[in-house]
């Protein structure tokens, strides 16, 4: 009878890691950042675009992120860069190093969602009037994260 117990919980304990198992084959919390934020840049609708001098990224709590996350993005360009590295005028989000017009991208808050999607809220900042706060979500299928929007874009 013992053994019956342990065999139907073993069972439940490896039904309920499904979803779990899953996501590590995405490669977890750092290859969903890597794909909203390669989301942000191909679909962000500001004026400047991928002709931008840097894309400057930050993750919760306005936090850089690690080396080791930005070298995921080596040779992108626009270069990828932290948060803390952005030139910021009353007028726009500049890169400081050249003056020229740059843009930030920011991941506030990653949840799990009744269906264990992954919900991200995430945006871009270019000036004051040009401004977007959104919800990802991002499905693990097949070992790569799909991300699709499907919260209310805020637009300025």
């Amino acid at each position: 009878m013992h053994a019956v117990v342990c065999f139907f919980g073993l069972i439940s304990l490896i039904s309920g890691c499904a979803h779990n198992d899953e996501r590590i084959d995405c490669g977890g919390r750092d290859s969903l950042l890597h794909a909203a934020f390669d989301y942000q840049f191909a679909n962000n609708r500001s004026s400047i675009g991928k002709n931008a001098a840097a894309y400057f990224i930050g993750l919760e709590n306005g936090q850089d992120p690690g080396t080791d996350f930005l070298r995921r993005f080596d040779g992108h360009q626009p270069p990828v860069e932290p948060l803390s590295m952005a030139g910021r005028t009353s007028q726009r989000v500049t890169d400081w190093r050249t003056g020229r017009p740059a843009l930030i991208f920011q991941v506030r808050k990653i949840t799990e969602s009744e269906s264990n999607a992954m919900l991200i809220e995430t945006g871009y900042y270019e000036a004051q009037l040009s401004a977007s706060w959104n919800t990802l979500q991002g499905s693990c299928e097949d070992g790569e994260w799909l991300i699709e929007l499907i919260g209310p874009e805020i637009l300025s």
